[in-house]
C-alpha cells in the first residue's frame, strides 16, 4: 500500500523537482498551490491538485484530507513560522502525523 504525499511549494525549483521525481516513480502524490493557473497545469498532467494558502488556514483541510505525509516548503517570509504552523496544525487535525 502506498502512502499519499502532499507537496507544497511545488511550483518552485525544489518542489517541482520533487513532483517530477515522485511522478516518475508513480507515487501517489498531490500538490497544493495558491495559483489557479498552476493548479490547472498540474491537473492537466493528471496530478491531484488543491488551491490553498498557508495564510488562509480554512483552505488547508481539503489538501490534507487522506494524506499520509507532507513535504512542507514555503517562501521565505517574516511570518513563515506562523504560516507553516497553520499547515502543521491542519495536518494534526486531519490525522496526518508529523515525522522526521
Amino acid at each position: 500500500m502506498s502512502e499519499r504525499i502532499l507537496i507544497t511549494g511545488a511550483t518552485g525549483t525544489n518542489g517541482n523537482f520533487l513532483v517530477e521525481s515522485l511522478a516518475a516513480q508513480e507515487a501517489e502524490l498531490q500538490v497544493m498551490t495558491r495559483s489557479r493557473e498552476s493548479a490547472e497545469e498540474f491537473a492537466a498532467r493528471g496530478i491531484k491538485t488543491f488551491i490553498g494558502d498557508f495564510d488562509l488556514p480554512e483552505t488547508l483541510p481539503p489538501a490534507l484530507e487522506g494524506v499520509d505525509k507532507v513535504f512542507l516548503l514555503s517562501a521565505a517570509d517574516p511570518r513563515q513560522v506562523e504560516m507553516q504552523g497553520n499547515m502543521i496544525a491542519g495536518g494534526a487535525g486531519s490525522g496526518c502525523s508529523p515525522s522526521r
